[in-house]
C-alpha cells in the first residue's frame, strides 16, 4: 500500500510504501535523497539550490567570503557548528533608525529557532542566505581556528 509524502527539500510530492515513511519526520524524494556516489544521503548542491528556491533566499559562497572577526565573535563556534551557519557581515541601518542587521549563511534557512537564538543573542537583525553544509563545516573550520588559537594563548606573548 503506497502512501503519499511531500519532499522537505524540493516540496515535490511523491508515494512511498506505507512504513517505510515514519509519521512527522522529514523525508525527501529519490532525487533529493541521492548524493553523487548514488549512496543514501543529500546531494548538497542539490539542497541548497531547493532551499534557495523555496525560501526565496540567495546563495552564498562561504569559501569566498571575507569574514570579519568581530563578526564571528558574534556568535560561538559550537552553535555555529550545530545550526550549520555562519555570521558573514554586520550590516548598518540605512536608515539608522532601526537595527543593524547581520547576514548569516545557513545550511537549513528553515531553522527558524537558531534564527531567532542569533536574532536575541546579537540584539539584530538577522538576514539569510544558503550554503552547503559541507562548505559551511570547512568555512567553520577555517575561521574560527585563529580565534581560538588567541584566546588559548598566554597572555604576555
Amino acid at each position: 500500500m503506497l502512501r503519499r509524502a511531500r519532499c522537505w527539500v524540493c516540496g515535490a510530492v511523491f508515494e512511498a510504501e506505507r512504513g517505510s515513511l515514519p509519521r512527522g519526520a522529514r523525508f525527501a524524494c529519490a532525487r533529493c535523497a541521492e548524493d553523487d556516489l548514488g549512496a543514501p544521503g543529500v546531494d548538497r548542491a542539490h539542497l541548497s539550490r531547493a532551499l534557495t528556491e523555496r525560501y526565496e533566499v540567495p546563495f552564498a559562497d562561504v569559501r569566498e567570503a571575507e569574514v570579519d572577526v568581530d563578526v564571528l565573535r558574534l556568535l560561538a563556534e559550537d552553535f555555529s557548528r550545530l545550526h550549520a551557519l555562519l555570521p558573514l557581515l554586520r550590516e548598518e541601518s540605512r536608515t539608522k533608525i532601526g537595527p543593524e542587521t547581520l547576514l548569516v549563511a545557513i545550511a537549513d534557512p528553515g531553522n527558524v529557532f537558531a534564527l531567532e537564538h542569533v536574532r536575541r543573542q546579537t540584539g539584530l537583525r538577522v538576514r539569510t542566505c544558503v550554503a552547503p553544509w559541507a562548505e559551511l563545516m570547512e568555512a567553520i573550520d577555517e575561521l574560527y581556528l585563529p580565534l581560538a588559537l588567541a584566546e588559548d594563548a598566554p597572555e604576555g606573548e
